[in-house]
């Protein structure tokens, strides 16, 4: 993968570039190597402690691959970190994180945040965002209908602010398991984000 090759050659001239290592990290996880992912995003983590949304990345892979207690341990960390004034796009991802660590009432909670901001401003947070906090809450009716609100959007070439959890979906890339389902592959399908790596890994989460 182009991505994977670019980033490799990033980090070869610098080994301690932190945005080397996050992108290598994130692309790894788009060509479904969650190891190579997570040693990728441990390193970038390491360089620089500070950025929290690798550390969410690693906390998600880590409950994607089981690891419970250093997954939640460290989505606990990145939830008080961030505090109160948390950016909206990290929400639905907190929520895959406490739904494949199965925590019901955690996801309930920061899908709650999210109808929150909703009701009190337009956000334009889009249909990605919304679709993917309702999928990690198992709620398969709500999640359908921002799924088919973001194909007809995309249908008419408009770009949703909520992309790169629409690319997340249409992958499955930490493997929500009512993503397999029927329903759900049926609009997986139709969903017309490409499917491509983006051309810049570390868009998609690390910002």
């Amino acid at each position: 993968m182009k991505a994977i090759d670019l980033s490799k050659r990033a980090i070869g001239v610098q080994p301690e570039f932190f945005r080397g290592w996050a992108d290598l990290g994130l692309a790894q996880l788009y060509a479904g190597d969650m190891a190579a992912a997570l040693e990728a995003l441990d390193r970038a983590a390491a360089l620089e402690a500070g950025r929290l949304e690798v550390r969410l990345l690693l906390g998600i892979v880590e409950a994607a691959r089981g690891n419970a207690i250093v997954a939640e341990a460290q989505l606990r960390s990145v939830e008080r970190l961030l505090g109160e004034a948390r950016p909206l796009a990290d929400l639905p991802r907190l929520a895959v994180g406490y739904a494949l660590l199965e925590r019901p009432d955690d996801v309930a909670r920061l899908v709650a945040e999210i109808e929150g901001y909703d009701r009190g401003r337009d956000v334009g947070a889009g249909a990605g965002v919304r679709a993917l906090a309702y999928l990690a809450a198992g709620d398969g009716d709500r999640a359908s209908q921002w799924l088919e609100a973001a194909i007809e959007n995309t249908s008419r070439h408009e770009r949703d602010p909520g992309y790169y959890e629409l690319v997340s979906i249409k992958r499955n890339l930490f493997g929500l398991p009512i993503l397999e389902t029927h329903r759900f592959r049926e609009l997986r399908a139709r969903l017309g984000t490409s499917g491509d790596q983006p051309s810049r890994a570390g868009t998609c989460a690390v910002r």
